[in-house]
């Protein structure tokens, strides 16, 4: 959200690694972001690459839980 709001930074595009979160609802989350921020211009992104260490998918489907808990 921060470089999203600074007018002097050129931003070119966001990219999401499925490392720590679920692909979809990370994409679902930054689109939002993006357009909260009148920033439909930058493209969002879904690298193939994975994290060095990335969350088991188990703990990645807790923060949905918890989303729908809270």
């Amino acid at each position: 959200m921060l470089l999203l709001g600074m007018e002097e930074v050129d931003l070119k595009g966001i990219v999401l690694t499925n490392a720590d979160t679920i692909d979809s609802f990370g994409m679902d989350a930054h689109w939002k972001i993006a357009h909260l921020c009148n920033r439909s211009d930058v493209p969002i992104v879904l690298s193939h690459a994975g994290g060095w260490n990335p969350f088991p998918y188990v703990y990645r489907q807790m923060s949905l839980l918890r989303g729908w808990i809270a």
